[in-house]
């Protein structure tokens, strides 16, 4: 064996401890380094050591399977820090949710309330919107009325989420005309629905005043006579 600058030498085995051969002379060094399991860490030589130094912050690294987070180096480990709230993740199929990262996880915070949804059976009667997370259905209000696409008289009007027609009405245009339920008896003068919707208020033509009861409600809705042209029916609802 040989000391440094003292005589030449064939190979590294010729040599001290944390020497190599270098052009015939052992020479205080190393040769490639090898790299360890760690994917942050390059190998280094330091004094003759081989060594691992930490690569450049924020150089990437294996991925955690997670979309909601970042996948980087920090000071020689794999680190992953979350994503910014908000990012988009993994649809669940929910339209009434959104897919966003929260805190680094994909969470599914519901919607705005009212914001449209997919549609149900009873297409006209009924709102098609997300209420807490889920595609709700609830009837469509009865002020204004709905009047349904049905062929018969009096028309039918959306209520509580069915095309119904009303238990007893009375014809705002064609007093004169019969038959009328209920209320067929007399010639009206007026009729009107209560302050509180749950009546209707009848004033024949001889000034005689009566009320009837709409436990269900009472609701005006349009409709075109076939006689006297656009009209108005009060329908009570029992």
């Amino acid at each position: 064996p040989c000391n440094a600058g003292e005589c030449g030498c064939g190979d590294d085995a010729h040599c001290a401890d944390n020497e190599i051969c270098e052009a015939g002379r052992c020479v205080v060094g190393c040769r490639a380094c090898p790299n360890d399991a760690n994917p942050c860490t390059a190998a280094s030589c330091d004094g003759g050591q081989c060594g691992q130094r930490p690569v450049p912050d924020g150089t990437v690294c294996p991925d955690d399977r997670n979309a909601c987070t970042r996948d980087v180096c920090a000071r020689g480990i794999c680190t992953h820090p979350p994503v910014d709230d908000g990012t988009q993740c993994a649809d669940e199929g929910n339209e009434c949710t959104r897919d966003v990262c929260l805190d680094g996880a994909c969470a599914h915070p519901p919607v705005d309330d009212g914001t449209g949804c997919r549609a149900d059976r009873e297409v006209l009667c009924t709102d098609d919107i997300c209420v807490a997370g889920a595609c709700a259905h609830p009837p469509v209000p009865h002020d204004p009325a709905t009047v349904c696409p049905t062929n018969v008289f009096p028309r039918e009007m959306c209520y509580e989420g069915t095309c119904q027609q009303p238990d007893r009405y009375c014809d705002l245009v064609n007093l004169e005309r019969g038959p009328f339920p209920y209320w067929q008896a007399r010639l009206r003068q007026s009729c009107t629905c209560a302050a509180d919707g749950l009546s209707i208020q009848i004033v024949d033509r001889d000034g005689t005043r009566s009320q009837s009861a709409c436990p269900g409600g009472c609701w005006s809705y349009p409709y075109v006579h076939s006689d006297n042209g656009p009209s108005l029916i009060l329908g009570c609802w029992d």
